[in-house]
């Protein structure tokens, strides 16, 4: 009978490695605890605090009473402070004038906790946070905008530049432009951000408006925010806006006459999704998804589904600038319900709707596929002269290199104008082959002749 068994090397080894790790997270946790001047908290100790939370650099902490935000508003005023660590919730409205970096998920130990976030509540009486200065360069992270009520920039007015990151901007109204955030001339980047349950009364922008000023989304979502126009989105007057893996989603454009641009309204302005999803936004006008005015809209590998609106169920574009490019991208499942008399009759475009010397093409592997128009034709695209601008044609340009298809809408695949049926129009089945009308090159459907 053996009297030794040998332990595996193996087993020998991974004790050790496991060794090794414990030192060197410990070493980590040193080194954090050495940046923040404070312990890191230990498992089970102090969570976020329900008080506004601050340290101001490598200063000690301050906790407010109930809320009381007076350390952070003395902090942001403070420009020998370059880095402000909150937690909390921090009531009040703040003004940055200055370059700064705010960051949340201080507890009130000291400690910095490793997903946490703190809270900015505007208490309804004015925008959460204003920032008037063009040459400064603020960067937020890992905070809660919310409760905020201005005129324009319910949650956020910003004319410098501004960075928010893996941060939430939810449940602030403007009475103007941009329910969640308004950017006039500035610069905001979202990065891993949520722009939510956001409202603009009577103006743009439910979600963020932007004028004259350049946005960039990444990763990022705006969902579920209304506005009489561009309920997720308003882009105006050559302003600039970018869109890589993120999200428009359930936002609602109000305005039955003037509206219009569930998701995305875009004036005059610049417009890119890249790898982007515009889903479920809705309008009692045109353009659930995407209403592009004189404006200048590419979509690459990008995806406008299931939104709906009186004509131009996923995307109107119309305007003698008006430019929509669509390069492997999808259309797909949208509604464009009965128009109100309110805009002069049937109308259609399940999918698209495109005139008035407007200009869309069709490049890639773009596919317009199970789009409904109840009425007006043009299940898939209604490329129309007699709506907006009677007589005006709009312009369809497939590219040599367009290997997309147009099937399965309802009535029709394609419509060039309005109460006029083409042959071979009818809606057919999705198959691999299904190529639509007009032709692959570049053309201009005609008007309804004299």
């Amino acid at each position: 009978m053996l009297s030794y068994i040998p332990r595996p090397a193996h087993l020998a080894e991974s004790r050790r490695h496991r060794r090794r790790l414990g030192v060197a997270a410990g070493a980590t946790v040193a080194l954090i605890a050495s940046v923040l001047g404070t312990g890191i908290a230990a498992a089970g100790e102090s969570t976020s605090p329900t008080t506004c939370v601050v340290k101001a650099g490598t200063g000690a902490v301050s906790v407010g009473v109930a809320g009381d935000s007076t350390a952070l508003a003395a902090a942001l005023a403070d420009e020998s402070i370059p880095t402000i660590y909150v937690g909390g919730i921090c009531k009040g409205n703040f003004t940055i004038n200055r370059t700064v970096n705010v960051i949340g998920g201080l507890r009130a130990n000291g400690s910095l906790g490793e997903k946490g976030t703190a809270i900015l509540d505007g208490q309804a009486t004015d925008a959460v946070i204003s920032g008037y200065n063009s040459t400064v360069t603020v960067s937020l992270s890992r905070l809660i905008i919310r409760n905020g009520n201005g005129f324009d920039g319910g949650g956020i007015l910003n004319y410098g530049s501004l960075t928010l990151s893996r941060s939430t901007v939810s449940g602030n109204t403007a009475a103007r432009y941009g329910g969640g955030i308004a950017n006039f001339g500035g610069s905001l980047t979202l990065n891993h951000s949520t722009v939510i349950g956001n409202t603009a009364t009577d103006g743009g922008g439910g979600g963020i408006n932007n004028y004259l000023g350049t946005i960039t989304l990444i990763k990022s979502k705006v969902s579920g925010n209304s506005a009489a126009e561009g309920g997720g989105i308003n882009n105006a007057t050559e302003g600039t806006v970018s869109l890589t893996h993120s999200t428009i989603s359930g936002n609602t454009a109000t305005d039955p006459r003037g509206g219009g641009g569930g998701g995305i309204h875009n004036y005059i302005g610049t417009t890119t999704l890249i790898k982007s999803k515009v889903s479920r936004n809705s309008t009692a006008s045109v353009g659930g998804g995407i209403k592009n005015s004189f404006g200048t809209m590419t979509l690459i590998k990008s995806k406008v589904s299931r939104n709906s609106a009186v004509a131009g169920g996923g995307i109107v574009n119309f305007g003698e600038s008006g430019n929509v490019t669509l390069t492997d991208s999808t259309v797909t499942s949208n509604t464009a319900a009965p128009v109100s008399s309110s805009l002069g009759g049937p109308a259609g475009g399940g999918g698209i709707l495109n005139g008035a010397r407007a200009t869309l093409t069709l490049d890639g592997h773009t596919k317009v596929t199970r789009n409904t128009a109840t009425d007006g034709g043009g299940g898939g695209i209604l490329n129309n002269s007699g709506f907006f601008i009677p007589g005006r044609d709009g312009t369809l340009t497939t590219t040599d290199s367009w290997t997309g298809i147009t099937c399965g809408n309802t009535p029709d695949d394609f419509r060039a104008v309005k109460d006029t049926t083409y042959a071979g129009q009818t809606a057919a089945p999705c198959s691999p082959h299904r190529k639509p009308h007009p032709s692959r090159h570049a053309s201009r459907m005609p008007g309804p002749s004299a």
